[in-house]
């Protein structure tokens, strides 16, 4: 109807809203990074994978991450994924993701995230 959110264009965005306020605004989705691994807060590139929404990126462990890990996108420390508090699991806008601890010092880590289901997982290369 003619009150209607207008469709964007094709793309990936960032969907901020507040149902109380009567308010949202939209974020294309330019660069997802990542950043905490080994207590570096540098941000990382991900590279997308071939399937939409999963991007990864490699690590070699050198260091405790005492804080945790975030994905960050366009390079705005505003916009970021952090951890739920459940294992695999990520939300916008909290505290640093764990997991990558439990690899030892020396190894390759995979970090790989679907940005659209919301979920992360680490494995060794």
């Amino acid at each position: 109807g003619k009150d209607n959110i207008a469709a964007p264009a094709e793309g990936d965005y960032i969907f901020n809203l507040s149902l109380a306020e009567l308010w949202y605004n939209l974020t294309p989705l330019t660069s997802v990074s990542v950043t905490g691994m080994n207590d570096d807060w540098s941000l990382y590139p991900m590279t997308a994978t071939d399937v939409p929404g999963v991007y990864t990126c490699e690590f070699v462990k050198t260091a405790e991450t005492p804080w945790g890990v975030k994905v960050v996108f366009n390079e705005n420390w505003d916009l970021f994924y952090g951890g739920n508090g459940t294992a695999g699991e990520l939300c916008y806008g909290r505290d640093g993701f764990t997991g990558d601890n439990d690899f030892e010092v020396g190894s390759t880590v995979v970090l790989t995230v679907d940005i659209y289901k919301a979920t992360y997982s680490y494995s060794s290369k």
